[in-house]
């Protein structure tokens, strides 16, 4: 569960690379005004089961443009494909890379910087 200030600010559908193949999955992007300088992404795997990453802004708004993150999370422009966004995420029980939309992401940040603004208002 999400604290109040949670807001969702984009719901998409992630593309993931399989084994098979591609699997879309979907997707909630929210940003909590308790921790400003975050985004968490929730894959909706399969029903009942939710993955959660928590990582930087700055990261998704870097990966925009170019090469972001080191580590557990890295996000670039799709090589194939710069319409897209590619998120790499790794943990020790395994691997994920998943593709995105950079226009809708792009969109998402800016809900989340203006809301950012309008609570520092309040």
């Amino acid at each position: 569960m999400f604290p109040r200030d949670t807001i969702v600010i984009a719901t998409t559908v992630f593309t993931v690379d399989s084994a098979g193949g591609h699997d879309a999955v979907a997707a909630e992007l929210r940003y909590d005004a308790a921790d400003p300088y975050a985004v968490t992404v929730t894959f909706l795997v399969e029903p009942g089961e939710r993955q959660r990453w928590t990582f930087g802004r700055d990261l998704l708004v870097a990966g925009l443009t170019g090469e972001s993150g080191h580590g557990d999370v890295r996000i670039r422009r799709g090589v194939d494909d710069p319409a897209l966004v590619v998120l790499e995420l790794r943990s020790f029980a395994g691997h994920a890379t998943v593709t995105g939309v950079a226009a809708e992401l792009a969109a998402s940040l800016r809900r989340s910087f203006a809301v950012e603004i309008g609570r520092a208002h309040v």
